[in-house]
């Protein structure tokens, strides 16, 4: 069992970037379930899939029309996370009289943002009310506030994670003609691939639970499962 949680971080957070970068890691671990299938085909089964879709990310966002420009992503050069816990950190520690102002080089170099030229001509050119969430949220994190969930207001712009840090992540993606609709999981359904022995009974659409009832069945294993006392449990029997 491998699982490539960091992509369902990410798009909690709504990092593009991060997303597609841990979704291309993860894609080199099922190479690896493909090589060792194809050395044994008979009684290997690949089933590769998601308990659900994260942060309802949408190829299209209005401010691009129907534009795109994806390459823009490659300016990001750090994760959300490794940019809260280390970049941000260290300012919140060491420069706590500093200014949005004082910052703006640092959002340039790690995330290819520029608060100087034409953003008609430039599309990494921040517009003016972008600049202005930029500095609301440079100053909510420098605060150290907390988004708490009974505040919609906060808990619904920043999903409560670092406020600048999700400023920056959703104008990039933006720019790039990507949304986001969530910080939570949501019900869009999610792909189901599949390779080996017993793989065509998972074509077409099913709950995510029958997954599970799924490979039991091609393991040759009968499965009854029931919600006990506590958590849910399974009852295997062999055939």
């Amino acid at each position: 069992m491998v699982e490539g949680g960091k992509i369902d971080w990410a798009c909690h957070a709504n990092d593009a970037v991060s997303s597609v970068t841990n979704t291309i890691a993860f894609d080199l671990a099922v190479a690896e379930a493909v090589e060792f299938a194809r050395k044994h085909p008979r009684d290997t089964l690949i089933v590769v899939t998601g308990d659900h879709e994260c942060g309802g990310l949408t190829l299209g966002f209005a401010g691009t029309n129907y534009n795109t420009d994806f390459p823009l992503l490659k300016q990001q050069l750090i994760s959300f996370q490794k940019f809260t816990d280390e970049s941000l950190k260290l300012w919140k520690d060491e420069c706590s009289g500093c200014s949005f102002d004082d910052l703006k080089p640092t959002i340039t170099h790690y995330f290819g943002l520029k608060f100087d030229g034409d953003p008609s001509k430039d599309p990494m050119v921040v517009e003016a009310y972008q600049e202005k969430m930029l500095e609301d949220a440079f100053l909510r994190s420098m605060a150290g506030e907390k988004v708490k969930s009974n505040d919609p207001h906060t808990n619904v712009l920043y999903g409560g994670y670092d406020p600048l840090v999700v400023s920056v992540t959703h104008i990039l993606n933006n720019k790039a003609g990507l949304a986001w609709t969530s910080f939570k999981h949501t019900g869009v359904p999610v792909s189901t691939s599949a390779m080996g022995a017993g793989a065509d009974i998972f074509n077409g659409y099913y709950d995510n639970t029958d997954v599970a009832r799924k490979i039991m069945s091609v393991m040759g294993v009968k499965g009854d499962v029931h919600r006990a006392e506590g958590p849910a449990a399974v009852k295997l029997a062999a055939n």
